[in-house]
């Protein structure tokens, strides 16, 4: 990341969609949003100033008070500020007049055009206010894709290209959790949503594969959907799109280097804060995400290489084990788990003693 760079963040969505029959509320939206808050907040790398930070995850304000405290923050930091990150996780929906709507906290089913956030206003509000920043959506919710779409057609002109910079001072890119017509996918038994899950591990962890200290957005997604893959083995998943409404001086979804790749970084080498993840996991029942992670464990600290085959064999046999769920009866499933918890166990305290 460049020393010029500095970040703002916007936060918004809900969990409670309080006056809505038609949308769900659930915790996992929540869950999302708090994580991907720590995230930001705890890493150094961001350094990302206090009053650089919108929060309206929960406002239970009308669209307009929205729009009105988006821009009031935009001027504020317009000086401030050189790349713009917006997260929203909730409900993506339709109205068949108006377009693409982000669900807000006080959404009503017969009128979601005007009590819901309609992305073109809030498009038309980014092409003013941010039109000289990098500004990055990343959005968690059902037909996420159809918001580039918004993005493109709203009222305000884009502006015509002009020059292609490899470090491009203004643009705006889109990390969308599904595609236009696909709904995003919560996972319950984690109290999570499925991308924002995989792309949790992919900020914390990085890609040992790319060897770059910072990743750009699309790398990120990349190493998002790979992260998916590898949480939810054989079931349904979602797959994230990259999308770039606005690269008058290059696609900065591949120029930027914003988010650090955290696997050549120093901390996801430490064995105690790697061991003591997994151990949380396994004390949250993370059944399957504590199996793959001992996988990697044991490949970077596994000095006698003694324990790569019966890992290998004991993550296939847990994923039959949760593959098999659904067939057993319950105290005969937990003891099974019990069981392979303990094998976990006792595996990252053996490994730890061949650090010491």
């Amino acid at each position: 990341m460049s020393k010029n760079i500095t970040i703002g963040l916007i936060f918004l969505g809900s969990g409670d969609f309080y006056k809505s029959k038609e949308l769900t509320s659930s915790s996992a939206f929540t869950s999302s949003y708090l994580k991907m808050k720590n995230y930001f907040l705890s890493n150094s790398n961001y350094n990302i100033d206090e009053k650089n930070i919108l929060d309206l995850f929960e406002s239970d304000i009308a669209p307009s008070i929205i729009d009105t405290k988006l821009r009031e923050f935009l001027q504020k930091t317009e000086n401030q500020i050189t790349d713009l990150i917006f997260y929203y996780v909730g409900h993506g929906c339709f109205d068949r007049k108006q377009g693409f709507i982000l669900a807000t906290k006080s959404i009503e089913d017969d009128n979601k055009a005007m009590s819901g956030l309609l992305f073109s206003n809030l498009a038309n509000r980014m092409k003013k206010d941010a039109r000289d920043l990098r500004t990055y959506f990343i959005l968690d919710c059902c037909f996420a894709g159809e918001a580039s779409t918004e993005y493109q057609s709203s009222i305000l002109p884009i502006i015509e290209k002009q020059f292609i910079s490899d470090f491009p001072q203004r643009g705006t890119t889109m990390m969308c959790s599904s595609s236009k017509d696909l709904p995003s996918i919560i996972i319950s038994e984690r109290n999570i949503t499925m991308f924002t899950e995989g792309l949790e591990r992919s900020l914390t962890e990085g890609s040992k594969v790319i060897k770059n200290k910072f990743l750009t957005l699309r790398e990120l997604c990349d190493t998002t959907y790979k992260n998916i893959k590898s949480l939810n083995p054989g079931g349904e998943e979602v797959r994230p799109e990259i999308h770039t409404p606005i690269q008058d001086e290059g696609d900065i979804a591949d120029l930027i280097r914003l988010f650090p790749n955290m696997a050549t970084f120093q901390e996801p080498y430490d064995i105690n804060k790697r061991a003591n993840k997994i151990r949380e996991l396994i004390m949250s029942n993370g059944f399957i995400n504590s199996c793959n992670l001992l996988m990697d464990f044991v490949e970077d600290f596994d000095i006698h290489k003694k324990h790569n085959t019966e890992v290998i064999i004991l993550v296939s046999e847990c994923r039959d084990l949760e593959d098999e769920r659904s067939d057993l009866e319950r105290p005969d499933y937990l003891e099974e788990r019990r069981a392979y918890y303990k094998q976990i166990l006792d595996i990252l305290t053996e490994i730890e003693s061949q650090n010491v």
